[in-house]
């Protein structure tokens, strides 16, 4: 997902993690982007309150508690949004897509790694077994697509993720 975001935008200034958990992806990010403002939400009061405990104090991260379904941020704020194995537990996906769409900014990117249905989760009992284990729902790559479409945002490519068992899929989505 950071190679992908690295080689599109390595200009980024404003950049948004979705489901950031503890912060250890926007801890790594500072390296990457050292002059980006970083914000990261997630909907766990715990988790958030973890992130900003492990946070490095010369490198200012905000951190919410926040649904992706409704981002606290102006219109057209961030560069790059990020949300990797989160998609299948947001509870209105389109929403969300919405949301995401209405943050990012004309040139900006979405970059969201997820489990979609068109891999070995074809298999109706993989997928329900995948589900029970992790929680959520996954998406098929026609269902993202047409979402897609809905929050006028378009998929620039998608990619299996080698190590994940061909489960983990990520995609760069522009607007």
């Amino acid at each position: 997902m950071l190679d992908e975001a690295r080689g599109r935008r390595p200009d980024a200034t404003m950049i948004l993690e979705v489901g950031c958990g503890q912060g250890a992806f926007l801890n790594q990010l500072t390296d990457v982007y050292p002059s980006a403002e970083l914000v990261g939400i997630d909907i766990s009061a715990q988790a958030i309150e973890a992130a900003r405990r492990r946070s490095f104090p010369s490198t200012p991260i905000q951190w919410h508690v926040a649904s992706v379904e409704h981002l606290p941020f102006s219109d057209e704020t961030f560069d790059v949004v990020f949300a990797g194995k989160t998609m299948h537990h947001w509870e209105n996906k389109q929403r969300a897509l919405s949301q995401i769409a209405r943050v990012l900014k004309d040139e900006g990117l979405l970059v969201l790694g997820d489990p979609f249905t068109d891999g070995p989760l074809r298999s109706p009992w993989f997928n329900r077994l995948n589900e029970r284990l992790d929680g959520g729902t996954f998406t098929s790559l026609e269902d993202l697509k047409s979402m897609l479409a809905q929050a006028r945002l378009h998929l620039v490519t998608k990619q299996f993720v080698p190590w994940s068992g061909k489960t983990l899929s990520v995609c760069v989505i522009s607007k």
